[in-house]
């Protein structure tokens, strides 16, 4: 054993203490053999205590810190002769200690320190002094916690100190901890039959106390063998109350690893209890709290309220002391790969849910549970496995299950109805459920706040029944009002009304707002347009569905079936999958709300189970799992003719009654899908002939079309289509406006995009593509891999080995009839240097000036000091702070979000923010420009550009400040209707002056944001950001005129600029561009000529706005318009 420290008095003071420790403390012997002999040698009488040699007396030193050493010095030799912990009483060395442990100076903390410690001698005598210390109460808890630590010699001590407490811990308390090695000590289990014996003998029970309840992670296994090896009744008593504990005990720590245990808490607190369930809880609570308990099925239509009515029975079994516990089929399956894993874990389980625990199983689909588990090995299902346990009332199960699946569970288990107590729902009426909805308004109120208003429980009715009718009364009315509240709440607004239940809903539905809301008017033009714009040449398909939107707006549409039914029927290529995305983007927000099947991989009887999926497998990706998924899409069937004439039967049944069941008894909904069927059809009769696509009108007709269907399908199927389209063959005309939609996309990808190109497409090219990408048998369908093929994969050589000229580019597309060709053309290039412009007048030392040309010279030096000591005096002025302080004071106002000024305040606190920061950093400028004196030339007007554009920048800030103005702006060029040029001039215009745009932001230092189109149709729109950008960009609203002196007529091309304030609310980046049209529509539109620009040997640019004029066209294009526009209003 390792020496520990000890301390030694002298023979005459150990003597005397120890006759006095012995009175006190004598601890028998243990019946055991000790640990480290084969047997102890037979007691001896006490010996009267050793005479002190006859040598000088060693002095007693006077702090303990100085004698413990010496103590321990004396007592550690003599570990290895200790056999039992009793026969440390009989030895001077160790009464020392204990006489030391008495001493004045041995304070409380000193004793609880050794107590606690390593030193194993010096902790029993720590526990002999405490064990009479008027603190020893005070650590009682600490030594609880260190016992199962305790060497086992300082055991006997530890719980002696225990039974000295006047406020005992339960008997079983002190010995919980037992580690496993306990129980196989020689010694340890007399020491706590000891222990036992004088607890009792004070009058202790034999309890655990609530020690068992406050140590989830207890292992009961250690502590049963030792207490199985204590002759004592105590420890029978304590093994029988641990069996007890057992059998009643909740294994958390494993249920967890299963499934999840409900919290007492836990229950929607906007659950309200119709008076119809009253007396459906009583019967089940009964049935539970029976001597032999049934478990619970409820059963109903999904909607009615089977899953808050188990809830609801939770809360009341939680409140009494149960606990409840949710898993499905699936996490009971989860990782369970070989066989009997399945079967080890259920029965596991069970045992784990014994009803003598109080626990219930609930189970939220038990049709699940009945057809999950079988395999090779296995023909017995979870339920199957379980029903014996149910039976006996062992397992306490409350599960829910649709009415198809629950009627069939009974009809292959006949004996479920009488082993489970069966409760019913039935639809709520539209009275009740409007009560009830009532009821949870107030309930909403009174938890979060917000005021439910009667026009939104009316309207929550009404958009439940028109969209939401594929459940029942009132679980979709529930739903939806309470996803409603919770979206009004994480908004910060006080009022439910019926626009917040119409926006929640057009967020689960994805259908726009003005669809839902009756209020709304609908411009079906605009409607039409939006399809045009992406379908082109079938305005029959698109009035179809722009009908049946207007159908579905107005409630006219069949509740009782999809939204609609069509067959597009017609050559391939012409639109039809175009069509079913479009309709999916409007109506439900993406096309990624499209499902398409690809029918001809349904020719055999076995495809109907990717329709309704496998029996037993509850997560496919069959249609009808897909659907139940997402219930508002659009689904795609396309080449429908090719499927076996079983898939046709199945969609009969979804097409009439808007309903389909799967493989697993469970229903799914197709009333809130658009359902299109796509078929080529009597479609070959137009390869005869015509011009381009389209085909003489003798030998393409819509009757053999019609007439080909009916002779294909049966009448009753053709008779459950809402219509039948008939796509025509697209005209020369028609592939050309494709072409272009599609090379409108193809300039908004990223390689294209990013590079400040203008493309001009030359008639050439695009009759190439033509021939290329559009044929008789496929239509439209080759357009974009001959794209791809012939125009994208030779230009993206070119990019990537960098064969291009770099900056500003036209790329020239045209054909020789075999290829695509691009050339790039640098507009720079070739042209006749002109003489240099002076800008600035005789000593023109404005601001501006200096930013676009720096000399060095004194008079620049001294007026960019000047400037920078009057931007100084600004920020220390009077005016300044005290704008500074109220828009301090106004951030702390609880009331801000409600201040209709709060745009202003949170933009003028935004800028005075940057402009401290700009200037700290024109004050760094500054000292490095002063040092420049000593520099070249060459640094001091390098270092003054930079000087005195941060000094500009920051005088358009501070006037921002002072006039309110924002510092983001929307800006966009658009070509005009009447510019007299041709289109592609216009557009090239377009972009040059959007150019000068962006380098005009970035030459000021301002962040600039491009906000594109996602069809990449329209113009980009600028979103810039920075000091002054408003002020300067407002009197750019206007046209800009380019003339052309090359023509006689005086042609011209014009563009018009569009300028207004950024948005003063955040936005979504997917509706950022149609926010910012809608602010740009807003914004006062001029026709005023803001500037004329004339390119050639002579260019010249004309300012109307501010009257100002220059011969630099390069510079005013390159950004640099406002400083010259300043430097004139200066001069």
């Amino acid at each position: 054993m390792p020496h520990f420290i000890a301390s030694a008095l002298s023979g005459a003071l150990g003597g005397f203490v120890a006759a006095a420790a012995m009175a006190r403390f004598r601890l028998l012997p243990s019946s055991k053999p000790d640990p480290r002999q084969k047997a102890a040698p037979p007691p001896t009488p006490p010996q009267p205590a050793p005479q002190p040699k006859s040598e000088p007396v060693q002095a007693v030193p006077d702090a303990i810190a100085a004698l413990l050493p010496i103590l321990n010095k004396q007592l550690a030799p003599l570990e290895d002769q200790i056999h039992h912990p009793s026969q440390l009483l009989d030895m001077p060395e160790f009464q020392a200690v204990v006489a030391a442990f008495r001493r004045p100076d041995a304070t409380f903390d000193l004793l609880c320190q050794h107590a606690l410690g390593p030193n194993w001698m010096f902790a029993c005598a720590a526990f002999i002094v405490l064990s009479d210390h008027s603190g020893r109460q005070s650590i009682a808890a600490r030594v609880l916690q260190h016992i199962e630590v305790t060497r086992p010699f300082t055991l006997p001590y530890a719980l002696r100190y225990l039974t000295s407490l006047e406020h005992r811990p339960a008997v079983g308390a002190s010995i919980i901890g037992a580690p496993p090695w306990w129980q196989n000590n020689v010694v340890i289990p007399g020491f706590v039959q000891d222990y036992f014996a004088r607890s009792a003998a004070l009058g202790d029970t034999a309890s655990f106390g609530d020690a068992l309840g406050r140590r989830p992670d207890f292992t009961a296994e250690p502590l049963t063998g030792l207490l199985q090896k204590v002759q004592h009744p105590f420890a029978t008593q304590l093994l029988d109350q641990l069996r007890a504990w057992k059998d009643t005990r909740i294994d958390s720590q494993y249920l967890s690893t299963v499934g999840a245990l409900w919290e007492p808490d836990g229950v929607d607190s906007l659950i309200v209890v119709p008076p119809a369930w009253d007396e459906l809880l009583k019967t089940a609570e009964i049935a539970i709290h029976q001597s032999r308990p049934r478990s619970i099925l409820v059963t109903g239509d999904p909607g009615t309220g089977k899953t808050a009515l188990l809830k609801l029975l939770a809360a009341q079994l939680s409140a009494s002391g149960w606990t409840v516990f949710s898993a499905s089929a699936n996490e009971l399956m989860a990782d369970q790969m070989y066989i009997g894993q399945l079967e080890g874990r259920i029965r596991k389980l069970v045992d784990a849910l014994h009803s003598r625990r109080k626990l219930v199983w609930y189970v939220n689909d038990l049709g699940q549970l009945a057809d999950s588990g079988t395999h090779q090995g296995q023909s017995a299902s979870i339920l199957d496995q379980i029903l014996p346990d149910i039976i006996a009332g062992h397992l306490i199960v409350v599960g829910e299950a649709g009415q198809k699946a629950a009627t069939r569970l009974f009809h292959a288990r006949p004996s479920l109805r009488s082993i489970m107590e069966v409760l019913s729902l039935q639809p709520m009426s539209e009275d009740e459920t409007r009560s009830l909805a009532g009821d949870v308004g107030q309930r909403i109120s009174k938890y979060t706040g917000v005021a439910v208003s009667e026009g939104a429980i009316q309207a929550t009715m009404e958009l439940v029944q028109h969209f939401l009718g594929s459940r029942q009364l009132p679980g979709a009315v529930m739903e939806l009002l309470k996803r409603s509240a919770a979206s009004v709440v994480s908004s910060g607004e006080t009022e439910l009304t019926a626009a917040s239940v119409i926006a929640t809903l057009s967020q689960i539905s994805g259908l726009p707002r003005v669809i839902l809301d009756t209020s709304q008017k609908v411009e079906l033009s605009r409607i039409r347009d939006f399809f045009l714009q992406r379908v082109i040449g079938q305005d029959e398909a698109v009035n179809a569905v722009v009908d049946r939107i207007a159908m579905l707006k107005a409630g006219l549409t069949d509740p009782a079936r999809p939204i609609g039914v069509f067959l597009f029927a017609g050559p391939t290529g012409t639109g039809k999958t175009e069509l079913a995305k479009t309709t999916a983007e409007f109506l439900f927000g993406s096309s990624d709300r499209m499902t398409r099947l690809d029918m001809s991989e349904f020719q055999t009887a076995e495809a109907t189970s990717k329709i309704l999926g496998q029996r037993g497998d509850y997560m496919s990706d069959s249609l009808i799992d897909r659907t139940r998924r997402q219930p508002f899409s659009v689904i795609l069937l396309d080449e429908f003719e090719k499927a076996h004439s079983n898939c046709w039967d199945l969609f009969l049944q979804i097409f009439d009654d808007g309903r389909l069941t799967d493989a697993n008894g469970r229903e799914a909904d197709f009333r809130h899908c658009l359902i299109i069927l796509t078929s080529n059809l009597g479609a070959t009769a137009h390869h005869g002939g015509g011009f381009g696509f389209r085909p003489a009108a003798s030998t393409y007709a819509g009757e053999q079309v019609h007439r080909t269907i009916a002779q294909t399908f049966r009448p009753e199927f053709v008779n459950r289509l809402d219509k039948i389209i008939v796509f025509q063959p697209l005209s020369r005309d028609l592939m050309r406006s494709i072409l272009r939609k599609e090379l409108a996309l193809v300039q908004e990808r990223r390689g294209l995009r990013t590079r400040a190109w203008a493309v001009e497409w030359e008639a050439s090219a695009i009759e190439f593509l033509l021939d290329r990408g559009f044929s008789p048998e496929m239509g439209a369908r080759p357009l974009k891999r001959a794209i791809d093929q012939l125009l994208l994969a030779p230009l993206a050589a070119t990019l990537v080995e960098h064969r291009f000229p770099q900056g500003d580019q036209f790329l020239f597309v045209r054909s020789d009839g075999t290829k695509i060709e691009v050339e790039f053309v640098d507009p720079a290039a070739g042209a006749v240097k002109e003489p240099e412009v002076e800008l600035a007048v005789e000593n023109d030392l404005s601001l501006p000036a200096i930013v676009l040309r720096q000399s060095g010279s004194g008079s620049e030096r001294a007026t960019l000091t000047n400037t920078w000591r009057e931007i100084q005096d600004r920020f220390a002025s009077d005016a300044w702070r005290e704008a500074a302080d109220q828009l301090q004071q106004a951030l702390t106002d609880p009331d801000i979000w409600q201040r209709p000024d709060r745009h202003r305040i949170f933009e003028s606190y935004e800028t005075i923010d940057r402009l401290g920061e700009a200037a700290r950093t024109a004050a760094r400028l500054f000292e490095r420009y002063q040092a420049t004196s000593r520099q070249s030339a060459r640094a001091a007007r390098e270092l003054a550009a930079r000087f005195a554009l941060q000094l500009y920048n920051l005088r358009q800030g501070l006037d921002d400040v002072e006039q309110s103005a924002p510092i983001d702006v929307l800006l966009r060029v658009e070509p005009t209707l009447d510019s007299g040029g041709d289109a592609a001039n216009t557009v090239a215009w377009c972009q040059k002056v959007t150019d000068m745009y962006r380098q005009w932001a970035r030459k000021r230092r301002m962040q600039i944001k491009e906000i594109a189109q996602r069809n990449g149709k329209a113009m980009p729109i600028l979103h810039i950001t920075g000091f002054g950008a408003y002020r300067a960009l407002e009197t750019e609203a206007g046209l800009h005129v380019l003339d052309d002196p090359t023509q006689e007529n005086g042609r011209r091309t014009v563009a018009h600029v569009a300028v207004a304030p950024g948005p003063k609310d955040p936005v979504a980046e997917s509706d950022l561009f149609d926010a910012s049209v809608r602010l740009l529509a807003i914004a006062p539109s001029t026709t005023t000529i803001v500037r004329r620009y004339r390119e050639g040997g002579s260019p010249i640019v004309r300012d109307s706005i501010k009257g100002w004029r220059t011969g630099r066209l390069d510079m005013v294009l390159g950004g640099d318009f406002d400083l010259i526009g300043a430097r004139s209003e200066t001069s």
